[in-house]
């Protein structure tokens, strides 16, 4: 330990700040790498923060696991939680043994955040279904469903249906998809009816079922669902339910899904059987 930094850890100690800051400045000028740290604190404590958190990240930049610690409680403070995760990931790395409960400490506070966060929880449900993680994928979209947020709420519905759909559980899927064809959302509930139509007509040979589901999308007037789903229905009176609907592009995405080209949609022909 730097010299200056021991005395001025006396000085903190017997109530003279003053003087414990000139011992870590000086400590700090010669480039010790811990002083920062306690700088900072002294900095930090009398409400000068962007001090404090140049000292902080000067001692962390210098390697100091303290002064990684103490940056990333001062991340947190000002709700850089992203970056409070990496300081505290280093300074667990170069061992400091405060860092872990920290670190699990700033986990449990962002998950139950992002629990009120119903955008937050589709973008989770997305990365676990994009993971195979079937379990927390719905566990993360019913999250978003308790909020009850009606632009979300229809999306994690439809979501869900997607991936039940996509792991082959039909039954979920169709009662995922109804469940968002009844909200009447104008985006996601038409989407629900197309898929929905799908899985009727080619998983289960609900003809009459798929046929609803299509004329409830063909009558929405969704500027894509709208027409996808008449050109199904026109296929499906032309076979008499004698052809299966081939799928051209049955890439289901799970995304989030609001922004332009968010989903990649199916499209169908008839296929002779």
């Amino acid at each position: 330990m730097h010299e200056s930094v021991r005395a001025g850890l006396a000085r903190e100690h017997a109530g003279d700040l003053a003087a414990a800051e000139r011992l870590f400045r000086q400590a700090d000028a010669d480039g010790d790498a811990d002083a920062g740290a306690h700088l900072g604190v002294l900095l930090f404590e009398r409400g000068d923060i962007a001090g404090a958190r140049e000292c902080l990240t000067r001692s962390d930049g210098r390697g100091s696991a303290l002064g990684a610690f103490r940056l990333g409680f001062l991340l947190a403070h000002q709700r850089d939680y992203a970056a409070a995760e990496q300081a505290y990931r280093r300074a667990a790395r170069r061992g400091n043994e405060l860092a872990a409960g920290n670190l699990a400490n700033l986990a449990r506070y962002r998950e139950t955040r992002d629990r009120r966060d119903p955008a937050a929880m589709l973008r989770a449900g997305a990365a676990h279904a994009a993971a195979g993680n079937v379990t927390a994928a719905e566990e993360a979209y019913a999250s978003a469903i308790d909020v009850g947020h009606p632009d979300h709420t229809a999306n994690a519905w439809f979501n869900l249906g997607a991936l039940h759909q996509h792991h082959g559980d039909h039954g979920a899927a169709v009662r995922a998809y109804r469940t968002a064809m009844a909200l009447q959302h104008p985006e996601f509930s038409p989407k629900a009816a197309v898929n929905l139509g799908f899985v009727l007509f080619n998983a289960l040979g609900d003809v009459a079922g798929a046929r609803a589901a299509f004329e409830a999308a063909a009558t929405s007037d969704h500027p894509v669902q709208a027409p996808l789903a008449i050109r199904n229905l026109v296929a499906m009176y032309q076979v008499d339910g004698m052809a299966d609907l081939e799928v051209i592009d049955d890439d289901v995405n799970v995304a989030d899904g609001r922004g332009p080209g968010g989903f990649k949609f199916r499209r169908w022909q008839s296929r002779e059987r």
